[in-house]
């Protein structure tokens, strides 16, 4: 900004300024005495000559700051605001380096989701690969027609559970829209989503016993997405699970608390992998000795569980197996 820029700026000021200094000039003359016109002239050069140097002082001292902002206004998003001369400056100043902050900030997540994103995508296409080519060679074999029908069977459940998580996570963006909460009957909804996966206990030969140890438990939930979180712990538990294992569905409350548990009695979890085994794409010992595993399931589960209010644990040992726990708020999700 120019000094005639910045004399506009402070026209009114001045005007203001110069309205006084002649109304105080009246008064005088007309209760102290006559003023030679002269006198009246010499005062308010005087007055000039101050104002003058003032503004000039003033001009110099905000310079640097306005220089800066206009460089900020012009495009150069790299130029630092110096600290300012005044308490309006310093306030500019701190406004604009938090809403810096607050862009950064998300342009620093958008860019995460972005990667993940790609990741993730990247991994899915890989998963879907597999089931494709055992679909590709079955055909092309010569086996019998039954054990054909149960290959082709397993592998698209392998697709539909591969595209069903793609769905989740495309969802999980418009959580908020696409949540209707309700009081769920959840031994029925467990039980609904065991009868689901009767195709996969079958195949794997993996056994599923429900328990409900207080009967009549209602939650406060959304019955869709509690629906997702009980399947993929379902999935996990049969998928880590050794052929004619037992995995065990409790249902109970503890006080106003209610519980969810999955526990299965295969391979377990190292210790050491626990704090990381809801990370986005973590796979850890166990996942990279099953090549469909793409390290998404578990994640979407907590992530589903945190939107809902709802916890989820983890207790495992290796060797002994995994227990999963999912903890519903008394309250409703309205409350929370």
């Amino acid at each position: 900004m120019n000094f005639r820029a910045y004399v506009l700026d402070r026209l009114p000021l001045l005007l203001a300024f110069a309205a006084g200094l002649v109304f105080i000039l009246l008064v005088l003359h007309l209760t102290a005495g006559p003023f030679m016109l002269s006198d009246a002239l010499y005062a308010l050069l005087l007055a000039l000559v101050f104002a003058c140097l003032i503004l000039g002082v003033d001009y110099l001292r905000h310079r640097q700051f306005r220089r800066a902002l206009a460089k900020l206004l012009a495009g150069d998003l790299n130029t630092v605001l110096p600290p300012g001369a005044n308490r309006e400056q310093r306030m500019v100043r701190q406004a604009l380096s938090a809403l810096r902050r607050d862009y950064l900030g998300r342009l620093k997540a958008n860019e995460l989701a972005a990667e993940n994103h790609r990741v993730f995508i990247d991994q899915w296409v890989h998963q879907m690969k597999t089931p494709l080519a055992v679909l590709d060679l079955s055909a092309q074999s010569d086996d019998g027609a039954a054990e054909l029908r149960a290959t082709i069977m397993a592998e698209t459940d392998s697709l539909q559970h591969g595209l069903d998580m793609m769905l989740t996570a495309a969802r999980l963006d418009r959580f908020e829209l696409d949540l209707k909460p309700a009081s769920i009957d959840l031994p029925d909804l467990v039980r609904g989503t065991v009868n689901e996966l009767k195709a996969s206990w079958l195949r794997a030969e993996v056994y599923p016993r429900v328990l409900v140890g207080t009967p009549g438990i209602t939650v406060q939930s959304d019955p869709k997405w509690l629906r997702v979180v009980a399947r993929q712990l379902l999935t996990n538990a049969i998928k880590y699970s050794e052929s004619g294992g037992l995995v065990e569905i409790t249902m109970s409350k503890r006080n106003d608390t209610s519980l969810l548990e999955v526990r299965d009695h295969g391979l377990g979890i190292p210790e050491a992998e626990l704090p990381r085994i809801f990370d986005r794409f973590f796979t850890g010992h166990n996942g990279r000795l099953r090549p469909a595993a793409t390290g998404m399931g578990l994640h979407l589960a907590a992530e589903i569980c945190s939107r809902l209010g709802h916890g989820l644990t983890v207790e495992s040992e290796v060797g002994s197996g995994s227990t999963f726990t999912v903890t519903f708020n008394p309250r409703s999700l309205t409350d929370l």
